[in-house]
């Protein structure tokens, strides 16, 4: 019985992260294909007969409620219900759910004030627009009232952060430590690549027959050279390595025996 019950919320679960997933589609498209001359429920009849945003009377009215009340700062509303479908759909819990409540509350009505306070009214169609809707400004204006518009902006923007780092939980400190090291990691990369390339430079330049030279030297001492006819200008330079050398031994002999014949020793003598 317990398994069945287990089993039936989970599909229920599922379910509901499917509907808001749906839900948050229609928004986004009623968000961005707001027209303020569609006729819209409560607000205003229009001069179009029929609505020209694309979730129809529905969209007409989620959009026009949604901008007159929160203004461009609207966009937010979707990611969280986006991301609640997300965690219903694979049945997670959402941890301290209360607390990213409030973090996301502080974040949607902080970034309309600071909309209200930065972007005032827009001309946007017949009527003028308000960037931060109604309640972006009235908090700017009060906020303004007691700490001019500058003080407000810098007052928001330091609470635009901790609503960030309430509703998401993420470090900043960890992510810009996590940044630097990154870079760190990539600067010493960059340094010891243009270390090797720089010593590769300064080598010095290597002969192209020097695999030739010592492998010539090696038969000579060890035996008979094996010349490749593909190896142009080969035999030349062995037979010129020969005749050096030979001329290198005689020398060498001469050099030996002038010692020996100016004590006039024979070369019996010398062997003994």
């Amino acid at each position: 019985m317990a398994a069945s019950g287990s089993a039936l919320s989970r599909r229920v679960s599922e379910v509901v992260g499917v509907a808001l997933f749906a839900v948050t589609l229609i928004w986004l498209i009623a968000l961005a294909t707001y027209d303020p001359n569609d006729p819209v429920w409560f607000f205003s009849t229009g001069t179009h007969d029929v609505p020209a945003n694309f979730a129809g009377r529905v969209g007409a009215f989620l959009g026009e409620l949604s901008f007159q009340l929160l203004g461009y700062a609207s966009y937010l509303l979707p990611a969280v219900m986006a991301v609640a479908g997300w965690h219903y759909f694979w049945c997670t819990k959402i941890d301290a759910a209360y607390t990213k409540i409030v973090g996301a509350t502080m974040l949607l009505a902080c970034g309309s004030a600071f909309l209200g306070l930065t972007l005032g009214r827009v001309d946007f169609g017949p009527r003028p627009f308000r960037a931060g809707g109604y309640l972006g400004e009235w908090l700017g204006g009060f906020m303004s009232e007691y700490l001019s518009r500058t003080g407000s902006v810098i007052v928001i923007l330091a609470l635009i952060v901790a609503a960030v780092i309430i509703s998401t939980q993420v470090s900043f400190g960890r992510l810009f430590s996590a940044i630097f090291a990154a870079l760190q990691d990539l600067g010493a990369q960059g340094v010891a690549s243009f270390s090797s390339i720089h010593a590769e430079d300064n080598r010095e330049p290597t002969s192209p027959l020097g695999p030739f030279i010592r492998r010539v030297q090696f038969h000579h001492l060890y035996g008979p050279p094996s010349i490749r006819p593909q190896e142009p200008g080969l035999s030349f330079y062995l037979a010129f390595m020969r005749s050096s050398m030979k001329r290198s031994t005689s020398a060498r002999r001469i050099r030996r025996r002038r010692p020996m014949a100016k004590l006039g020793m024979t070369p019996s003598a010398r062997s003994l």
